[in-house]
């Protein structure tokens, strides 16, 4: 009697894991994936509210950036785009930093505009000499008008230094 009893909590056990397991397979896990789909979509409808929001910063965004070019009226940056590119990889080659390079100062000399451009280097004497020297002769960006050589002390790091401001003109 004892052992049909012992089978008998065995079978109702084995029974009741078995509809655990049903109830699990047809109900719960098809109630957790339409749960995480509402979740999802829930997203995606706070996404689409926002894009109304989005949409009008990007136009006041896109109306400053292009009032900002235009007051910058950048009409001749391919020139200085590319002496700016020609400097950073000269300046690696020879171990130089280049530490300034400020916008071109045009003048008007009768029907010539003169575009000079101001950098400045900071390295060893050779080193910025190289540069300059490459600049003028193998390049075509114009003739160096003025070269500005001071040593000058960094007394945190307790080393000297040369540092060159270099004036390039370019008649156009």
């Amino acid at each position: 009697m004892l052992q049909n009893f012992k089978n008998k909590n065995i079978l109702l056990l084995l029974l009741f894991l078995l509809a655990l397991l049903l109830c699990y397979k047809l109900a719960i896990s098809n109630t957790l994936t339409l749960r995480k789909e509402y979740l999802s979509l829930k997203k995606e409808e706070q996404l689409f509210n926002n894009i109304p929001q989005q949409l009008a910063l990007l136009s006041k965004k896109e109306m400053y950036l292009d009032s900002v070019l235009q007051k910058l009226d950048l009409n001749n940056s391919a020139m200085e785009n590319n002496l700016l590119r020609v400097v950073n990889k000269e300046a690696a080659k020879n171990h130089i930093k280049v530490i300034d390079f400020n916008a071109p100062h045009t003048n008007t000399e009768g029907s010539n505009n003169v575009m000079t451009y101001i950098f400045t280097l900071e390295g060893s004497y050779a080193s910025i000499i190289k540069v300059i020297h490459d600049l003028e002769t193998k390049r075509n960006f114009g003739s160096i008008a003025h070269l500005s050589l001071e040593k000058k002390k960094d007394y945190r790091n307790r080393r000297t230094y040369l540092e060159a401001v270099v004036y390039i003109q370019n008649l156009e």
